[in-house]
């Protein structure tokens, strides 16, 4: 039944259900743990969410790194990014080890509450611990560094991105920084590069250069 409230996304459910199992005397499994815990950033509820890592060490079932990722995910979508940080460099330490997925939900954390310097620390970090970012570890960051106001920030770990986990997606969010920061020269060479890199700007890149910079930026 939770199992089903869970693909169902009905997390009051999961809740409900989680805690009917204690009553009754059962224990629940590192699953409804992990199910319990994903359904706690619904409710807005860190301090359950980090409450049940306890309760399974208490009882003796072992928490896993699904279980962990969806605590790390909690405390990033809810306002408490440092524990985030905690809980993961406790994984680090004790285990599970983190996954790159691990590290994207932090990183996602670290962009929404402004922390684009310890996003910045995290990604160069995750090569030394054994893990490698992928494509949407690096997006993260660069649109998050365009977004926050700093294209020349973005265009240096778009630098630092490997060739192949480039999309038109990762050039757009940034030429469209470049636009609003009205650094015409720098877009327009980022177009120039784009194109050199075998990719097809979208027509809502090429329409946002068009009224920025008028026609010149259809010839190729």
């Amino acid at each position: 039944a939770l199992r089903a409230c869970a693909k169902a996304r009905a997390f009051k459910d999961v809740l409900k259900l989680f805690n009917k199992m204690k009553r009754r005397g059962l224990t629940p499994n590192a699953y409804c743990y992990h199910q319990a815990i994903l359904a706690c950033e619904h409710a807005g509820s860190v301090r359950q969410a980090l409450g049940m890592l306890d309760e399974m060490a208490a009882a003796g079932v072992q928490a896993n790194i699904f279980t962990y990722t969806a605590a790390v995910q909690v405390c990033s979508t809810r306002g408490a990014f440092g524990q985030a940080l905690r809980l993961v460099d406790d994984m680090c330490s004790r285990g599970p080890k983190p996954t790159v997925v691990t590290y994207n939900v932090l990183l996602r954390g670290a962009i929404a509450a402004d922390q684009l310097e310890t996003a910045a620390k995290v990604l160069e970090g995750m090569p030394k611990l054994g893990v490698d970012p992928d494509a949407y570890s690096y997006s993260m960051v660069v649109n998050g560094c365009a977004k926050a106001g700093d294209p020349e920030e973005a265009l240096r770990w778009l630098a630092k991105m490997p060739e192949k986990m480039v999309t038109e997606m990762t050039y757009h969010g940034l030429i469209a920084a470049l636009c609003e920061a009205g650094m015409a020269q720098r877009a327009l060479s980022l177009l120039d590069q784009m194109r050199g890199a075998g990719l097809t700007p979208s027509p809502k890149t090429m329409r946002l250069l068009l009224e920025e910079y008028g026609s010149g930026v259809l010839v190729e």
